[in-house]
């Protein structure tokens, strides 16, 4: 109900949530992810810098979605939404990689809920990831829209960077 509300009263038909910690294994079980990176790295990957096209794998992936810069004096009170931005990167070149495999193995999605059935919480079963799966691999050439919900950042009297939903 809360994410309904959130979004305006849009009912919510099925979910699906994962432990972030998962990343690692989805990743590796697709062979890694290629990003262009967009911004210094040094600080969660080991090498690479702007404009470098770059295969995370196992804990990279991990870290190049989870990493913010949050402590200290000279962190950006933004921070989450520069991780966002690689989030979103992220997630479309897993999709993209994840699909155009799932056309040449379908079972390849069901493989994948098997690998994290320990650490989500969903309302959908196999059948429903197979259903789901075979009308996704059926689509060519769509685009992912991915939104955020709208607001701002401010730095709350406790020294926390807050998001404020319009």
């Amino acid at each position: 109900r809360a994410v309904s509300r959130l979004l305006y009263g849009t009912p919510i038909q099925a979910y699906l949530a994962v432990d972030m910690s998962v990343i690692r294994t989805l990743n590796d079980a697709i062979g890694g992810v290629e990003v262009v990176l967009a911004e210094d790295s040094s600080k969660f990957l080991a090498n690479g810098t702007p404009g470098d096209t770059y295969l995370l794998m196992g804990d990279e992936a991990y870290d190049y979605v989870h990493y913010r810069d949050y402590k200290g004096e000279d962190a950006p009170i933004d921070s989450n939404a520069q991780r966002m931005v690689r989030q979103k990167q992220y997630l479309e070149g897993f999709i993209q990689k994840a699909l155009e495999q799932s056309r040449r193995d379908l079972s390849l999605p069901l493989r994948l809920f098997g690998k994290i059935t320990a650490d989500m919480v969903t309302s959908l079963t196999p059948s429903d990831i197979s259903y789901l799966a075979s009308l996704a691999v059926k689509r060519e050439n769509e685009v992912i829209r991915m939104e955020s919900v709208p607001g701002k950042t401010i730095l709350g009297d406790d020294g926390y960077a807050r998001y404020l939903v319009d």
